[in-house]
């Protein structure tokens, strides 16, 4: 692929110039042209980070007014120049704003493996595979040999389109170079395994045997939250409970203590989160920030709200920030309880609330039966501009249907049913579960409206029919008319329907009903 032609396949022709690309090459610089560039470029830092303060500023038109001065002032004769505004443009704006100053560069240079390189990490940094293929091809039809940089920039670009089958191939050609892959190549791989067991374990080995390779703790840490998310609890506990062994001269951190008390907690594994907490005191580490707020979430994961509080009770005994997540973790925890008064108090300790945050008072007030004031609340985010959606929703039912006010919650219901908002599997749940609550229906009609419940668009309809097939009054004729009509009109699957018909009629012990739905 020639130079015009590789404007033109990634895009880049149609701005004006790209016609341009190859008769604008300028020759390869010599020693002595070398050295007078480097002097240039120290005059030209200043330029560049003007433009580089204007974008990380906003103010994009104010950059391009700059770069237009430069172009105009004929400064564009530098290749560090064009790599340092192509990543400008490209971390701080647009991949496309990237693309025109990377233009400008293929009039006037032969192409440099640093400014490829830059645009390469614009391209990785947004996921573009196909544009970072097409640049690599370039690459090499002009003989510009990749180095370890920009390998990894190619290597985080399929890593952040979850292509790991070729950042393998990737990875595999900067084994095959002098300078194997460092710690930060590692990394990049480890990032793109974090749903993938097999691929993280591997990585992990892979990166502990490689001779050039100080792994840290915090690489240690990052890596054993990572494996508690995947559920290998035992290849966690394992890196941490090697890391002397593995690593001799070095001891473990605060942070790998945090990270594998954290993956206890989640797994609500309190005998664990205790042992950790020991191990901490131990350690003398239970009066860092960091582990006492891991501490204050693992043990109101594990449901221990008196340790947790007394861990708070430390962080401010210490005049230590409780971090606004370990904040945000006990008001979920009051809030799932419904205990209201628990919640606002930690709520109104957030310096600045977020919607998550705002929703988890909503749950507080509705679950401890105060709809009033749940109503209201719902209605202030409204108005600083956070709608409900599904989530508050299904707080609203949920709250009404505990209550047994039906009627307010069928009013959320067809609210939902009205909006842009659909209902998930959460709502339909909750409804089913409060009419059986409430009526208590038999084992086979309540398997036949779970299977509804998969196949019904509008949550309101499905409750109607919950409620038809649910109530001990139920007159099985008037059900079976309900159910037709339901059919006929497009919103009931008929055989769902007919099989729902036929348990009232069975429950009911009307044999004539019975036949003719059979």
């Amino acid at each position: 692929m020639n130079l015009s032609g590789f404007v033109e396949c990634v895009g880049l022709l149609g701005r004006g110039n790209g016609q341009r690309a190859v008769s604008g090459l300028t020759p390869v610089c010599s020693e002595k042209e070398r050295l007078e560039a480097d002097v240039r470029r120290v005059k030209l830092a200043r330029h560049v980070n003007r433009i580089e303060g204007r974008l990380k500023l906003g103010r994009l038109t104010d950059a391009e007014e700059f770069y237009r001065r430069d172009r105009e002032a004929g400064r564009l004769e530098s290749g560090w120049y064009f790599g340092r505004l192509i990543l400008a443009f490209g971390e701080l704006h647009s991949v496309e704003k990237a693309e025109m100053i990377f233009e400008d560069y293929l009039l006037r240079f032969t192409p440099e493996e640093q400014v490829l390189g830059a645009m390469m990490r614009v391209y990785a940094d947004h996921g573009i595979v196909e544009k970072i293929d097409k640049l690599r091809s370039f690459q090499a039809d002009y003989g510009v040999k990749s180095s370890a940089a920009t390998y990894k920039e190619v290597l985080r670009g399929y890593v952040t389109a979850a292509q790991m089958d070729r950042a393998e191939l990737i990875f595999a050609c900067m084994e095959d170079l002098p300078e194997q892959p460092d710690r930060e190549a590692f990394l990049i791989m480890l990032d793109g395994y974090t749903k993938d067991l097999p691929g993280l374990q591997s990585t992990w080995k892979r990166m502990k045997t490689a001779s050039n390779v100080r792994i840290t703790p915090d690489d240690c840490a990052k890596t054993i939250e990572a494996l508690g998310v995947l559920d290998d609890v035992r290849s966690a506990e394992s890196i941490f409970e090697d890391f002397e062994k593995d690593f001799p001269g070095r001891q473990r951190t605060t942070k790998m203590l945090a990270s594998i008390t954290k993956v206890y907690g989640e797994k609500s594994n309190l005998a664990a989160v205790r042992m950790y907490h020991a191990w901490a005191t131990l350690l003398k580490r239970d009066d860092e920030p960091e582990m006492l707020n891991t501490l204050l979430r693992a043990y109101l994961l594990c449901g221990d709200l008196t340790q947790s509080l007394a861990v708070r009770k430390k962080l401010l005994d210490l005049a230590l920030a409780v971090e606004e997540i370990s904040l945000v973790a006990l008001l979920t925890f009051y809030a799932e309880r419904g205990a209201k008064e628990d919640a606002m108090d930690v709520y109104n300790q957030l310096r600045e609330p977020s919607f998550a945050s705002s929703k988890m008072a909503v749950r507080a007030m509705s679950y401890s039966g105060d709809m009033t004031a749940a109503e209201e609340k719902q209605k202030e985010l409204t108005k600083h501009g956070n709608p409900p959606d599904v989530e508050i929703f299904n707080v609203m039912v949920e709250g009404y249907l505990r209550k047994r006010q039906n009627r307010d919650a069928r009013r959320w219901l067809r609210r939902m049913d009205l909006s842009d908002i659909k209902a998930d599997s959460e709502t339909y749940r909750i409804v089913l579960e409060a009419y059986v609550a409430e009526f208590g229906p038999d084992k086979c009609v309540v398997q036949l409206l779970k299977e509804l419940a998969k196949c019904i668009e509008s949550i309101t309809v499905f409750t109607n029919i919950v409620f038809l097939c649910t109530k001990p009054d139920r007159d099985p004729e008037e059900v079976e008319r309900e159910l037709s009509r339901l059919t006929r009109l497009g919103k009931l699957d008929e055989q769902v329907g007919a099989n729902l018909a036929l348990q009232a009629h069975l429950s009911s012990e009307n044999s004539d009903g019975l036949w003719r739905v059979w």
